[in-house]
């Protein structure tokens, strides 16, 4: 029996929505999903930057063969960068080797 084209045209739309739906579905459930710290942005003071400069230069032997610091150096940061936070998100290893 075939379909009507009326009917078709109802079953394609209705099959359009629901895969919107399911899209703006998997975006809020994505977004909800991260740590709020991944949501703020963090915030550096000029005095932050310095002393992260500063640790990371007094650790230079820390440093691999290429010159990069492993995760562990930047996650000692993170404590030594604790007393001279002034707000945004708190500071994690990732951060500091990204910044």
């Amino acid at each position: 029996m075939p379909i009507e084209p009326h009917c078709l045209h109802r079953l394609w739309a209705a099959a359009i929505a629901i895969t919107v739906l399911c899209v703006q579905q998997a975006i809020v459930i994505m977004d909800t999903s991260k740590p709020t710290q991944e949501k703020e942005k963090a915030s550096w003071t000029d005095q932050e930057m310095s002393e992260l400069v500063e640790y990371l230069y007094n650790n230079w032997s820390q440093a691999g063969d290429n010159g990069n610091f492993k995760m562990s150096t930047f996650n000692a940061a993170v404590e030594h960068l604790a007393p001279f936070k002034k707000g945004g998100a708190t500071k994690t290893g990732k951060i500091c080797k990204t910044k």
